[in-house]
């Protein structure tokens, strides 16, 4: 692997052209690919398959014209990160990822790894990915963790299923989730949380299981976006759920039995780039999601962000109806039946220009450019 440098000469002429030499290279059409070390350059000509990828611990792989779709039958990850690994988008190629089930579309791999996401040269790769149910686009799968996710460029689309998050966690139902660090730095990111309360970049929802010592817990471990163009859009409602998540931060957070909900997201820092972040019902733009409390239950459900922190960029914070802020807390519904849980918001500090506004923006839309 690495790149060679091919000189033809005749007469007083003389070009170079250089060469890439791949550690190995596959078609996704002929069947799975296991990339095993070093970077792989994965091709197709964009018929719809569906064969999965599979990037070992440390590879890398070079993504041109890639369309899976395993939504009918598949039983895993359409790409599976076993640990730290790169996916590049070629210049030029469009790749269309399609999950099956309750997986990811692209797992990522978990606590402790890294999952980087770039373009070629140009940028001009292009990167749709949709998770199954209750599954992130990128991250991780319905009761699964994942670790870090980068973003360094390309033009990508992230479509969470129903109670995911775009890019983050997926669902976390009755157990304990947590996502690492999520930055964007460059390329163009549309990120869409699922239906039902996940968010656009950050966690997908929280309800608590069936059984007394089923919890549902989500973290995601803090956001960074300096760079690049980003619309995130919090999955809204439907079927009755009444509520959303954010567009960047926490999903919602729901319990009806005698056990407990929460989400947090620990830090969420913008220092560049121009952001959208669209709340969905009940939620913040940039912040927290929805909260439901039922009062049948004596158990609480609890939302927090530790440090929202804007510094830079260009910035506009819409939040969803019935939501407190556009940047902070989103909304509670607490139902009314004489029990003592609860539904809580907090965010522990809001700093735009190192002006506090805790605890949030009520302007809204709220925009922001740097100055």
């Amino acid at each position: 692997m690495g790149t060679a440098t091919i000189t033809a000469k005749a007469g007083d002429k003389t070009a170079e052209c250089p060469v890439y030499v791949y550690a190995g290279k596959a078609s996704i059409s002929d069947g799975d690919v296991t990339v095993t070390s070093g970077e792989w350059y994965i091709e197709g000509d964009g018929t719809e398959v569906t064969n999965t990828i599979t990037i070992a611990d440390g590879a890398s792989a070079i993504l041109d014209g890639i369309n899976i779709n395993n939504s009918a039958a598949g039983t895993t990850p359409c790409i599976i990160c076993q640990g730290d690994a790169t996916i590049t988008l070629a210049d030029g190629s469009n790749n269309t990822i399609t999950a099956p089930g309750t997986y990811a579309a692209i797992q990522a791999g978990g606590a402790g790894k890294k999952l980087i996401i770039k373009a070629e040269t140009a940028g001009t790769g292009k990167l749709t990915a949709t998770g199954g149910v209750a599954a992130a686009a990128i991250g991780s799968n319905k009761n699964q963790s994942c670790g870090d996710i980068e973003i360094q460029g390309g033009d990508i689309t992230a479509n969470g299923g129903s109670y995911a998050a775009g890019i983050g966690s997926g669902m976390a139902q009755g157990t304990t989730l947590t996502c690492g660090v999520i930055t964007i730095s460059n390329g163009k990111v549309t990120a869409n949380g699922g239906a039902n309360g996940g968010s656009g970049i950050g966690t997908g929802s929280a309800v608590n299981g069936a059984d007394a010592d089923q919890n549902g817990d989500q973290t995601c471990t803090g956001i960074t976006i300096s760079g690049g163009i980003v619309v995130a859009t919090g999955g809204n409602n439907e079927n009755g759920y009444s509520g959303g998540g954010a567009g960047i931060g926490t999903g919602s957070a729901k319990t009806n039995t005698v056990c407990t909900a929460s989400q947090k997201c620990t830090d969420i820092t913008i220092s560049g780039g121009d952001v959208t972040a669209n709340g969905g019902s009940f939620a913040a733009g940039i912040g927290t999601g929805y909260v439901y409390y039922d009062g049948g239950s004596p158990k609480s459900s609890t939302q927090k962000c530790d440090a929202i922190t804007i510094s830079g960029g260009t910035i506009t914070a819409q939040k969803g109806s019935s939501s407190s802020y556009s940047v902070g807390v989103g909304g509670i519904r607490n139902a009314s039946y004489p029990y003592d849980g609860y539904g809580s918001q907090t965010c522990s500090s809001i700093k735009i220009n190192g002006v506090e506004k805790t605890p949030g923006v009520t302007e809204n839309p709220y925009n922001y450019t740097a100055h």
